[in-house]
């Protein structure tokens, strides 16, 4: 059987000095690694007590495969170089930044040289107390648990596939929440509805919808999530359950509700989680005929989801495979990443991509 093959070549290079954990970091602010690496390279020091940031530099090389087709094609290396930032003020108002500006040097010297800046995330937040949050800007704040596919998440309804491109784009939204300790309410106005290819708000944009969202975490560990949106003319509405058993077992499920289609999305998944470096998890996830999952690689109905992660295969290596098989027919892809951590500074990863020839990328 002939595949296709991508080979991506990614090299994480001096992360810039931040302020702070980045776990520390307030919901979307949006300062996690690109890829998944060994904790200590993300690791930041606090210097200021009212501004965190952090930055990283990038540089990535494709190589492509196609059926049929005998020579390999080539692009890159594609230089990338990201910033982010949050500001803490002492009368509740707050600010964050997340962007990186792209540097195309492609093969072709017509391309090359040619940048492009990308706005991801950025706003104010406003807390005059702690269970009152005003949010005005872009932001990703993402809860879901599926692992590449959330159907109960409309507004962020897939996350990029493991070992790719992470996924930090948000929305523009104003947010108004109501949070305590097990639980939240979000109010959420979507004023923009087109995007430019920089991240900022198209000129013939117009106002999106409306979103109301509510968080629940009850005893023994039970969270439940509920999202219900008017978007133009249609509803959308979804629904997640995740607990863990036996401290050790994660299980999870998503539902998600579009009444233009009239069509469901049906996740459920697990995970264990007993091991310190290694993580194992399996998903089956269903559509029906008129949903939209908003990632290319999935024409069939239903498919299961497996993906291993190992941290210090070998010395500073870790590994990262994941596959999607259709359950109704024979397409299914592989996604294969390795890391070699150079040290608590600089990453080297290859990811090996690989699907059947019947379904096309695009």
């Amino acid at each position: 059987m002939r595949i296709n093959k991508i080979l991506f070549i990614l090299m994480l290079f001096s992360p810039v000095q931040g302020l702070a954990q980045a776990d520390d970091l307030e919901e979307a602010a949006g300062l996690e690694p690109q890829a998944p690496v060994n904790s200590e390279s993300s690791t930041t020091a606090p210097v200021l007590s009212w501004l965190r940031w952090r930055g990283y530099g990038l540089v990535d090389y494709h190589l492509l495969k196609q059926p049929k087709v005998d020579e390999l094609s080539e692009s890159g290396p594609q230089g990338e170089v990201a910033l982010a930032f949050d500001t803490i003020a002492s009368n509740g108002f707050s600010a964050f930044l997340e962007g990186r500006v792209i540097v195309e040097t492609e093969t072709q010297p017509e391309f090359s040289g040619s940048a492009q800046g990308l706005i991801e995330q950025g706003g104010i937040r406003y807390r005059p107390v702690d269970k009152f949050l005003l949010v005005l800007g872009k932001e990703r704040n993402r809860r879901a648990p599926g692992l590449i596919l959330s159907p109960s998440d409309f507004l962020h309804s897939n996350q990029s596939l493991p070992g790719l491109r992470e996924e930090r784009s948000g929305i523009w939204l104003a947010r108004v929440s109501w949070q305590v300790s097990d639980q939240s309410i979000d109010l959420i106005a979507l004023p923009v509805n087109k995007q430019t290819s920089t991240g900022l708000a198209a000129e013939d944009s117009e106002y999106a919808g409306t979103v109301a969202r509510y968080f629940k975490r009850f005893e023994g560990g039970l969270d439940l999530g509920i999202d219900y949106g008017r978007l133009g003319d249609q509803s959308k509405a979804g629904l997640f359950l995740q607990t863990i058993l036996a401290e050790v077992w994660k299980v999870y499920g998503e539902g998600g509700y579009d009444s233009q289609s009239e069509a469901t999305s049906t996740l459920l998944g697990g995970s264990f989680e007993g091991w310190a470096d290694v993580s194992v998890r399996a998903e089956w996830y269903q559509q029906e005929d008129g949903w939209k999952p908003n990632l290319l690689l999935l024409h069939d109905p239903s498919y299961l989801i497996l993906s291993l992660s190992v941290i210090e295969l070998m010395d500073r290596f870790n590994l990262t495979p994941t596959f999607l098989h259709s359950l109704s027919s024979s397409h299914q892809t592989s996604i294969v990443r390795g890391e070699w951590v150079v040290d608590d500074r600089q990453v080297v990863g290859l990811t090996f991509l690989a699907m059947n020839p019947e379904r096309p990328i695009a």
